[in-house]
């Protein structure tokens, strides 16, 4: 075993966060890999490197496995502030190529794989940081020590660094200077920050005595809502009101989300005044915080994007489309205008195709599964959902092209059952049915790395979670996963190949239960209800806790179900691991700490919480 010993450079002075390559003794050796750098071991060069500041020494050396005594080790370490420790948290269970982690009484340790390893913490580093600055909970001062810390994690994050520009007496300058430091996109995205946060400064805040200084978005219905007699009717409002909380619910668990990670708890949009005798709609970005007021602004920035027509703000869930349908066309013969934010005229709004707005092409996606069949046509059967599979052609992918990968179909014999990497690109038609294409199939190699972006929920039949990067390999019969650990993976049939995938999606269902931050996902085409999915989506608006026939009742509204007592207590007994009877007999009933894990993993995944009595 070769001894981590420190890393290249190190932490100056007072220090939150300082990073290197790892300098490792092997035998005799000094070696550097990051560096290319490999001397005999001399403990006086080792002194004289630590005098001069180009290596900084750990607090107590520690073993690391031989297969890393080449690789480009990074060493991560992060000063044990105590303010500052929900910012700099790293989970390892929730970041990929962790090798090793140390906690000591002055700082915490963590030593990655690879340069990739630790780029995926760094960006999660940033995101925290950006979530606790935007919240407001540290001073100016402590406020700059932690974006700094940031930018020493990533210092070309584009949204680091908007926020240090922005809290910077010296604005103007310093913009300019970052601009050249970027590369096109993240230059674009830093650009984009900055100008939502100038908005921001400029209108939807509060004055002194309470008022709002200003309204940011308007909608205006014409002709046909108001009738003679004025006001609107009330059928009329609900069904307004429930398509908007239906886009309302999409924009805030995917479109905020999927631009700005750090905005994962983005608060719901903010109906400011309500005109009722013009059918005017006013929308404001108030919060109290950055964080919520930012949120209100992407999303009401979305929203009118999605009216003219950039429906890719919204996820593919065909709820959200017909919503953003309903909304444009509320009442027959009635017209809608709005006022973006920013601009100071009302214009039109043009009606979305009925048919063109649920016609959704997802980007292309990897994932882990098997070839388990073949059949005329060129058709090849895949299996990586749990207990479904599915057909896809291997002579044309979504743009007409033949699928890259799959000359081993006609090299190999034994092709069938063996982890591959697929991938797929899913498309819902104008009715909302699905259909998947094949782009690229690559079997996994003994010893070589590769990479998976999303798996299959457990938790919503048919839904798909988007992840950053996992690294996956197969190592003799084992697969070896990021974030995930081990499973076996040897198969020679379709019996061994079953169980090997189950594993490997029963790691995916504890991973998917433990991830608190909202994910982007491909929810199933028109889902279906669950008995649970509907005691759970109850429960949730019922505070997590009821008595049985309170929640029977709000099961039956909220769904447009006739379920009875039995059937609700009947799910108890059969999800004791979510549910459980609250107190010492069984008229209440309560989510576990587990059923709260599950839920907040159903609704990130697109499960459905209420039935559309109009629908």
């Amino acid at each position: 075993m070769s001894k981590l010993i420190g890393y290249e450079g190190g932490p100056a002075g007072d220090y939150v966060l300082a990073w290197g390559s790892a300098a490792l003794r092997v035998g005799d050796e000094l070696r550097n890999p990051g560096a290319q750098l490999s001397v005999p071991w001399d403990e006086e060069e080792v002194a004289s490197l630590v005098e001069e500041g180009a290596l900084f020494l750990v607090p107590k050396s520690f073993e690391i496995p031989d297969e890393y005594n080449d690789s480009h080790v990074i060493v991560l370490q992060i000063a044990r502030k105590s303010n500052f420790a929900k910012a700099l948290h790293i989970e390892p269970g929730r970041v990929g190529g962790i090798i090793s982690a140390r906690h000591y009484d002055a700082c915490h340790l963590y030593v990655f794989a690879d340069e990739m390893a630790f780029e995926q913490a760094a960006r999660q580093l940033c995101t925290q940081i950006a979530e606790a600055v935007l919240k407001g909970k540290f001073s100016p001062e402590e406020r700059n020590v932690l974006l700094e810390a940031g930018l020493v994690a990533s210092s070309k994050d584009p949204y680091i660094n908007a926020l240090r520009v922005w809290f910077s007496p010296n604005r103007a300058n310093l913009k300019q200077l970052v601009c050249s430091r970027l590369d096109e996109e993240s230059c674009s995205r830093f650009k984009v920050l900055l100008e939502r946060l100038e908005t921001l400064s400029e209108r939807g805040a509060r004055s002194s005595d309470g008022r709002l200084q200003s309204l940011d978005y308007v909608m205006k219905y014409d002709d046909g809502l108001i009738p003679d007699s004025g006001g609107i009717d009330s059928l009329t409002l609900l069904r307004f009101a429930g398509a908007l909380r239906t886009i309302d619910r999409d924009l805030s668990t995917f479109g905020v989300p999927w631009e700005y990670p750090f905005l994962h708890n983005a608060k719901g949009l903010h109906l400011e005044t309500l005109l009722p005798r013009s059918a005017e709609f006013h929308f404001a970005t108030v919060g109290d915080t950055l964080a919520d007021r930012l949120a209100r602004l992407v999303q009401l920035q979305m929203l009118a994007r999605a009216l003219e027509g950039d429906v890719d703000v919204l996820s593919d869930d065909p709820k959200a489309h017909d919503a953003l349908f309903k909304i444009a066309n509320i009442g027959e013969g009635t017209r809608l205008r709005h006022k973006p934010i920013g601009e100071t005229a009302v214009r039109p709004v043009e009606s979305p195709d009925p048919v063109k707005r649920r016609l959704r092409k997802s980007d292309p996606f990897q994932v882990l599964g098997y070839q388990c069949g073949l059949a005329g046509e060129g058709r090849v059967q895949l299996a990586f959902f749990p207990a479904r599979l599915i057909w896809v052609s291997a002579s044309k992918d979504d743009h007409g092209e033949t699928p890259q990968g799959l000359l081993f179909l006609e090299t190999q014999k034994d092709f069938l059952f063996q982890p591959t990497i697929y991938t797929l690109v899913r498309e819902l038609n104008g009715e909302g049915k699905e259909h998947f294409y094949l782009r690229a199939a690559a079997p996994l190699v003994q010893g070589r790395k590769a990479t998976i972006t999303a798996f299959p929920s457990s938790v919503v039949s048919g839904a798909i979670i988007y992840r950053d990067e996992l690294s996956v390999a197969l190592k003799g019969g084992s697969l070896h996963i990021d974030k995930l650990g081990k499973i076996d993976a040897s198969a020679n049939s379709a019996k061994e190949a079953r169980g090997w995938l189950d594993r490997y999606l029963a790691k995916c269902f504890e991973y998917e239960l433990q991830d608190k931050r909202a994910v982007f996902r491909l929810t199933p085409p028109n889902p279906v209800p669950t008995s649970l999915g509907r005691i759970l989506a109850s429960l949730d608006a019922l505070g997590g806790v009821a008595k049985v026939t309170d929640l029977v009742t709000e099961i039956n509204d909220r769904f447009q179900s006739a379920v009875r007592v039995n059937n609700t207590r009947r799910e108890v007994w059969r999800h004791t691991d979510l549910l459980e009877f609250a107190g010492p007999d069984d008229k209440n009933i309560q989510l576990t700490e587990r059923g709260r894990n599950y839920l907040r993993a159903y609704k990130r995944a697109g499960g459905v919480m209420r039935v559309d009595p109009d629908a």
